[in-house]
């Protein structure tokens, strides 16, 4: 064989490589590569999750939701499908918490003004005459206590050891125009811009808790459950009308930014509205042991909600 003809060989092979090599680096074809190729070959980690739903006639809402979810979270390449009766399997690339983050999260924002001062002086009376603490809060109320998301005391207001919250819910998700990624104070946050019929509803709610006639000079709360659990009440300064911050606590910036990317993911997507549970978890490729240790070594975010 010719020295030309090696030559040619040589550069076909090179381009054969540099096309695998472009293939790869770009997610849309990178799908189209062989399993065998992207585990073994270019050492990327396949992930295989395996949920079941609550109801099995909402499995194909769910499916939807998630088609949305690893979309938006440029997670393209995932594939997702029934299997058996009320079971979803989802194959995806890359890190398995990550997948699962973005995936099982509920999705749902919902937000709780706090009691003004008559209604916190009853309830201490309440709480004075039955000389205890485990008294039922008036009608339309409800008592939240313990330790917010970050491990903060929960606080009412005066410096009461309990948050006093109508029990009514004032705004959710449904209420809000948009979420976007933004920073706040140097530190990864998620903005929120109102619909336009929620937001005069907002307005007047935010007005009434700096009342200072009804809350004092402290001013009420607007506490935030996301998911379905307490995050925290701020306290609120002033009128809102159009839009506000979640700020997210957390040491590791790397863990607020991933909490606040996969919270306006859930929010842009819509919320899960049954159940689901994690049945199985599987990894392969060369670095899935290193990928595991890697995230048992995490530590869970807090987060806040402020104005």
């Amino acid at each position: 064989m010719s020295g030309r003809i090696l030559w040619k060989l040589a550069l076909m092979l090179v381009a054969v490589i540099v096309a695998a090599a472009a293939m790869f680096a770009f997610s849309p074809l990178r799908k189209w590569l062989p399993e065998g190729i992207r585990l073994n070959v270019f050492g990327e980690t396949k992930v295989t999750l395996v949920f079941s739903v609550a109801d099995a006639s909402a499995r194909d809402d769910v499916i939807k939701v998630f088609k949305k979810r690893v979309g938006i979270a440029g997670l393209g390449d995932a594939k997702i499908s029934p299997q058996g009766d009320r079971e979803i399997r989802v194959v995806g690339w890359g890190n398995a918490d990550d997948l699962k983050s973005v995936l099982a999260t509920i999705g749902t924002l919902e937000f709780y003004a706090e009691a003004p001062e008559v209604i916190y002086a009853k309830y201490d009376e309440a709480r004075k005459a039955a000389q205890s603490t485990k008294v039922e809060p008036p009608a339309g109320f409800k008592i939240v206590e313990g330790k917010d998301s970050e491990g903060n005391p929960i606080r009412g207001l005066n410096g009461r050891q309990y948050l006093l919250l109508y029990s009514e819910v004032q705004f959710q998700a449904s209420d809000f125009a948009d979420f976007r990624l933004t920073t706040y104070e140097g530190k990864p946050a998620v903005d929120f811009t109102l619909s336009v019929s929620s937001a005069p509803k907002f307005a007047a709610v935010t007005k009434k808790l700096i009342n200072e006639d009804e809350y004092g000079v402290e001013h009420g709360r607007l506490a935030m459950y996301v998911n379905g659990a307490f995050e925290s009440a701020p306290t609120v300064r002033s009128i809102i009308s159009e839009n506000g911050i979640i700020t997210l606590g957390g040491l590791d910036p790397q863990e607020i930014e991933t909490k606040a990317r996969n919270l306006v993911i859930a929010l842009q997507s819509g919320a899960l509205d049954v159940p689901v549970t994690l049945e199985s978890e599987t990894v392969e490729g060369p670095n899935a042991g290193k990928a595991k240790q890697r995230n048992e070594k995490k530590a869970p975010a807090g987060a806040d909600f402020g104005y």
